[in-house]
């Protein structure tokens, strides 16, 4: 990475962190696209209203709606939380229905993070999308500014590159950088010493933002991971649900077999129930589960294999009787 893209990380970090400490407030006038074309909004207590049609000379930011810009709430993972934007970059990511790269987009950490972990703010819009509207008005003789959307009864500013700091900030590093480096000028130190120094340093906290999404990722997955058998328990509630017969046979199935035997697998057909079963006996509970009411015949699938624990573990195939299906 060169030192200009690092510099503007930088100032990324900038706009995320005054956007957080001193929240901007809606303009009182925008311009936008709606059904009837053009129009000028004014800002009041319900939000944005249409105060008349966009004329030649209107100014004013271009506000996006609801239909137009996609927005939404992102919390992190408490563990990915510390690490500042970068967890949350990677779940606006996921979560956008536009890649990034194709979107003008806003990340904005919300004002009560820090009092529920790590909630954000995030905005996204096609830029072709937000470029047609800019020509709708330019139509109408309007000047539209740059595009912004509503989240949560606050102003999200959105840029083809993300966050981004307010003036105020981007002069103010703008001035620390230039007074670092006539420091460093009139320091007796070399150039490339200099220049070297900034590269470890700038390399190092590269290194520890890799870090930092790296651990943000591997968090969603143990939470995916964690919530992996509670989705499959629905869906399999649910498809029993819509088969009753599948269901009746399971619970025959699942009130003959013995509390030190266990399935660890079913396949459960109109005439035929097959499984993988683990018993101290398997012929024992073949024989058991061939004389519960609701199953004609069951026989061992192959012989019977030593399984932990001292069990045995043996295919097992089940046939209903007539009726119970």
């Amino acid at each position: 990475m060169s030192g200009l893209e690092r510099i503007g990380d930088f100032f990324i970090w900038l706009g995320e962190t005054a956007a957080a400490l001193f929240p901007t407030r809606p303009p009182a006038r925008a311009l936008g696209v709606e059904a009837g074309g053009a129009a000028l909004y004014r800002h009041a207590a319900s939000g944005y209203v249409v105060e008349r049609p966009a004329q030649s000379g209107d100014s004013a930011p271009l506000l996006l709606s609801s239909e137009q810009a996609f927005t939404a709430r992102i919390t992190v993972a408490p563990e990915a939380a510390p690490h500042g934007s970068g967890p949350a970059r990677l779940e606006a990511a996921r979560r956008s229905p536009v890649p990034l790269e194709e979107a003008e987009w806003a990340l904005t950490r919300a004002p009560d993070a820090w009092d529920n972990g790590a909630p954000w703010r995030f905005a996204a819009s096609p830029r072709r999308r937000v470029a047609a509207l800019r020509e709708t008005l330019r139509a109408a003789g309007a000047r539209p500014g740059p595009a912004f959307t509503m989240v949560e009864g606050a102003p999200l500013h959105l840029t083809a590159n993300g966050p981004r700091a307010p003036r105020l900030v981007l002069a103010a590093a703008a001035l620390a950088v230039f007074a670092i480096l006539g420091a460093a000028l009139s320091a007796p130190l070399g150039a490339a010493r200099i220049e070297a120094a900034a590269e470890a340093r700038l390399a190092d906290a590269r290194a520890a933002l890799d870090a930092a999404e790296s651990e943000a990722a591997e968090a969603t997955g143990r939470r995916d991971a964690a919530t992996a058998p509670i989705r499959a328990a629905r869906a399999g509630r649910a498809l029993l649900a819509s088969n009753p017969p599948a269901a009746a046979a399971l619970a025959r199935l699942a009130a003959a077999t013995p509390d030190d035997a266990y399935a660890t697998r079913l396949t459960i057909r109109p005439n035929r129930v097959e499984g993988e079963f683990s018993a101290p006996d398997a012929a024992k509970l073949a024989a058991t589960l061939a004389a519960t009411p609701g199953f004609a015949a069951a026989r061992l699938r192959g012989a019977a294999r030593a399984a932990p624990g001292g069990l045995q573990r043996a295919a097992i195939e089940l046939t209903p009787a007539r009726g119970s299906e």
